[in-house]
């Protein structure tokens, strides 16, 4: 009876394991590399600055670096969206 809870107590654990590391995102190859290698969190943050710039430019820069130039929340994670639809990105909101 022991071996049967034990078993399916760790058999519970790898099923939980597996799924969570299937959570994570595999990094964007057209993200740059300090920004692939970043945890998958802050990754989230960026894709999602990157799909919805227009939001985060209503949010102000709660952190203080508008004295860097920074106008909005967008500024902390885009520096540029050029008009061929590439990303240059900001370190700011790494961390």
């Amino acid at each position: 009876m022991r071996r049967s809870l034990w078993a399916l107590g760790g058999g519970i654990a790898l099923a939980l394991a597996l799924t969570l590391a299937a959570c994570a995102p595999a990094p964007d190859a057209s993200l740059p590399q300090w920004l692939r290698t970043a945890p998958y969190e802050v990754r989230d943050a960026y894709a999602y600055a990157v799909a919805h710039p227009e939001v985060l430019e209503y949010m102000p820069c709660y952190c203080g670096c508008n004295g860097g130039g920074h106008r909005s929340n967008r500024d902390c994670y885009i520096q540029e969206i050029r008009r061929d639809g590439t990303v240059k990105y900001d370190f700011h909101a790494t961390g």
